[in-house]
């Protein structure tokens, strides 16, 4: 990297933290030569005097630069290790206090008006799923089928381990042993009618998480913490389980009844 570029550098990192690139080239000329005055700036930066004052200005008021009381006036540079220390710590503090307000109106909020969030793309539904169950204390409530089993899998058993009592309704054969599975025939009416797999997940009726996987087109889902929805999402599940119980103890008169795959029932 040759000096220009690493002058750009600079110059854009003192940008991200809210320094204009003509006062970071100031203070980088004071650097160079410190204990000089306006108007000799002005000819080593290239910055008309017209404008060069403002600049100084602005560096004094943020500590960058430090005046003489001579005249003419002289500017020198706040030393870099003092400069770095001092803009840590504002910055440090703005992060804390705006923690602690967003926490603040966070939770003056209702839960029950918790908005619902889109995901957009099989990869965002993955990973939003592994933070619901890896945030998940208490139970798990989750239809799926083998191929998002397979993904969550390390997630899921790592709840298992910390005592999350898993109830999960399998699409089809899955390849996991850990919690109780219930096996629902691969024949849910979202894949039969247009080739999508679903994927419902609850966790302890505080976040829940829905996707409509489709191979051929963009995957799309929502999660969501309101309370009213969570629990609407794990009622679902909790119906597939009945559905997927009855089913095996009654096989025969299920098919008889509402024909192998539902079709008798699925009327809309």
């Amino acid at each position: 990297m040759n000096d220009l570029d690493s002058i750009n550098l600079i110059l854009a990192k003192f940008d991200r933290i809210g320094v204009s690139k003509r006062e970071a080239r100031v203070y980088l000329s004071l650097l160079r030569h410190d204990g000089v005055s306006g108007y000799q700036l002005s000819k080593n930066v290239g910055i008309p005097t017209s404008k060069i004052y403002a600049i100084l200005n602005q560096l004094v008021e943020h500590g960058l630069a430090v005046p003489t009381e001579s005249q003419p006036v002289k500017y020198f540079p706040c030393p870099p290790e003092e400069l770095l220390g001092n803009l840590k710590k504002d910055i440090t503090s703005a992060f804390d206090s705006l923690a602690i307000g967003l926490r603040s109106i966070q939770g003056s909020r209702n839960p029950n008006e918790a908005l619902v969030w889109n995901i957009a793309d099989y990869q965002n539904v993955i990973k939003k799923a592994k933070e619901i169950i890896s945030a998940a204390g208490k139970n798990i409530f989750m239809a799926s089928w083998a191929k998002e089993v397979k993904r969550l899998k390390p997630a899921l058993n790592q709840a298992a381990e910390r005592g999350v009592e898993l109830r999960i309704v399998a699409y089809g054969p899955i390849n996991f042993e850990n919690g109780q599975i219930f096996p629902h025939r691969p024949s849910d009416y979202p894949f039969r009618e247009s080739g999508e797999r679903r994927l419902i997940l609850a966790a302890d009726s505080c976040k829940a998480a829905i996707a409509n996987i489709n191979e051929k087109s963009l995957t799309s889902g929502l999660w969501t913490e309101n309370r009213g929805l969570v629990t609407l999402f794990r009622d679902f599940v909790i119906h597939e389980i009945y559905i997927s119980e009855i089913e095996r103890g009654l096989p025969e008169q299920i098919k008889a009844l509402v024909g192998r795959d539902w079709e008798k029932l699925r009327i809309f």
